[in-house]
């Protein structure tokens, strides 16, 4: 049986008054819900590691560290490419604690302590040509990822410019789709 953190709107453990300390402004709560019987806490970023802002809040980044150091593992799960959870990996130091990050809707997963890709998933380049001529027949922009960037059918479409800053990659255009290798197109 495992037991859930409730997160509030700002993205953080929500907590009983009765259980705060107020010597030290701890969510005895969370601790307690931290020590519980599982040993991963499987995270998905926006809205919920993260607040509206897209930062970790103090409270949610203590909790999570006590846990760590209490010998549990973390996984921050995400549709954002590797390079886009990482600043939230180091933040949390997962490379220190032994803890993964899971990318591309689950297309990856790493191992931060070794760098390990441990699960990987690719669309077959052979589907390209289909999903590009759906795309085109339908209108509709191509935004996938490569190593460190952004590539795109439409460059200054501005959901693709937002997620060249939310990931901090940059953004290029091809010459051609089809014989790249995708873990998958929004």
């Amino acid at each position: 049986m495992s037991e859930r953190i409730k997160m509030n709107t700002a993205g953080e453990p929500e907590t009983d008054p009765v259980s705060e300390s107020a010597d030290t402004g701890e969510d005895m709560q969370t601790e307690k819900n931290m020590a519980g019987p599982y040993e991963i806490i499987v995270l998905d970023l926006d809205g919920t590691l993260t607040n509206r802002d897209k930062v970790i809040t103090p409270r949610t980044k203590a909790a999570l560290m006590k846990a760590q150091e209490r010998g549990k593992k973390v996984v921050l799960a995400s549709g954002r490419p590797t390079q886009g959870v990482m600043p939230l990996a180091k933040e949390l130091r997962l490379e220190e604690y032994s803890g993964y990050i899971l990318s591309f809707n689950g297309g990856r997963i790493i191992n931060c302590k070794t760098g390990e890709t441990v699960f990987a998933r690719s669309l077959p380049v052979s589907a390209n040509k289909k999903i590009i001529g759906l795309a085109e027949e339908n209108q509709v922009d191509i935004v996938t990822y490569e190593g460190s960037r952004i590539i795109a059918s439409n460059p200054e479409s501005p959901y693709t410019k937002l997620e060249s800053r939310i990931n901090g990659m940059e953004i290029w255009k091809p010459s051609s789709f089809v014989n790249h290798q995708f873990v998958y197109i929004l």
